[in-house]
């Protein structure tokens, strides 16, 4: 807002942006992978146009044009390019051709903790924005059973990453495809056979039914990211 002027709520009243001890709302953000308007256009989506017909939607705006990007503008609040990030990050221990978020950028999680009395912040699904200075390559435990550059989300001010990737599922490695996926949950991997979407949607349901107090919950499924398998039979439409 402009000058000294105040956030204030549709009919006039001051917003608790104006009084930080009034309870903030709880706030899901969704962010799907490879897909674009017209690709929404051509299937049936009845849960989208619901949140859709009670909010407000944006037709003149843009993502850039991979994972890693997206999420860099997303979660910091910058352009990547400002920060040399042009491509997809690698996760790997950064370096000059493979650079990350530099720790103590302030983040969505970390601006949200600030304002905001006991927060809880969680990031479920996709990371793909890299390690951090601390990860030495090894994705062997560190601290405890917890590993480093699977730590970057709670290093970068999330309180949960759970049922996380840290990029993308890929068929023929250990990381074998969304019925076969190195899983991260808080630093910790383990190897799942449950069909990704099916435990990431389980882990926001624990996480936001679970909420005592206000919440933020940045939810980014691998979907609809290749390799492109068939899905359980409850996730299909009829027929």
């Amino acid at each position: 807002a402009a000058g000294d002027a105040k956030p204030r709520s549709r009919d006039g009243r001051a917003s608790f942006l104006e009084h930080p001890a009034v309870q903030p709302p709880s706030v899901l953000i969704l962010l799907g992978d490879d897909f674009n308007w017209d690709d929404l256009r051509s299937v049936a989506t009845p849960h989208i146009d619901a949140l859709a017909a009670r909010g407000m939607s944006f037709t003149n705006n843009y993502v850039f044009p991979q994972c890693s990007t997206t999420r860099y503008s997303l979660v910091f609040g910058r352009y990547p390019r400002r920060d040399g990030i042009g491509s997809l990050i690698d996760s790997q221990p950064p370096s000059p051709g493979n650079p990350t978020p530099p720790l103590g950028l302030p983040s969505i999680a970390t601006v949200w903790s600030s304002t905001w009395t006991a927060p809880r912040t969680a990031l479920i699904g996709k990371w793909h924005l890299g390690t951090n200075e601390f990860y030495d390559g090894d994705p062997g435990p560190d601290v405890g059973r917890a590993d480093y550059g699977a730590l970057s989300p709670q290093l970068h001010g999330f309180d949960h990453f759970l049922a996380g990737t840290m990029s993308n599922p890929v068929r023929g490695t250990a990381d074998g495809g969304y019925f076969n996926w190195m899983r991260v949950d808080d630093g910790v991997y383990s190897l799942s056979t449950t069909y990704a979407p099916t435990a990431q949607l389980a882990a926001f349901r624990r996480f936001w039914n679970g909420a005592s107090t206000p919440c933020i919950a940045y939810v980014a499924p691998n979907l609809a990211h290749a390799p492109h398998e068939r899905p359980p039979d409850d996730w299909l439409p009829p027929r």
